[in-house]
């Protein structure tokens, strides 16, 4: 694990799941972190996730935060902190 796309369901997905480490090598050298934000938070359809069914992770951290104020902001900031993550975990 570790966003290498080799985590414990990935043999079981019909399509491998993305090496996150590589999106800066793919980008020309760096995260295009507003497109990631928007597979992160559902606003982009990513097929490999197939029909909708699949959680997206706004809408995960949407249902978690319901109870609290500004849950559409919350949900947004953890949106961003898992952006900030998988920028950290690219390889030079």
């Amino acid at each position: 694990m570790g966003g290498r796309g080799d985590g414990p369901v990935a043999a079981t997905l019909k399509t491998p799941p993305a090496d996150l480490t590589q999106l800066a090598k793919k980008g020309g050298g760096r995260v295009d972190e507003p497109k990631l934000l928007s597979f992160i938070d559902g606003r982009r359809w990513v097929k490999e996730h197939g029909p909708r069914e699949m959680p997206v992770w706004g809408a995960v951290f949407d249902a978690e935060l319901k109870e609290q104020l500004y849950t559409a902001y919350t949900g947004l900031l953890q949106s961003r902190i898992l952006v900030e993550y998988i920028a950290s975990i690219q390889e030079k």
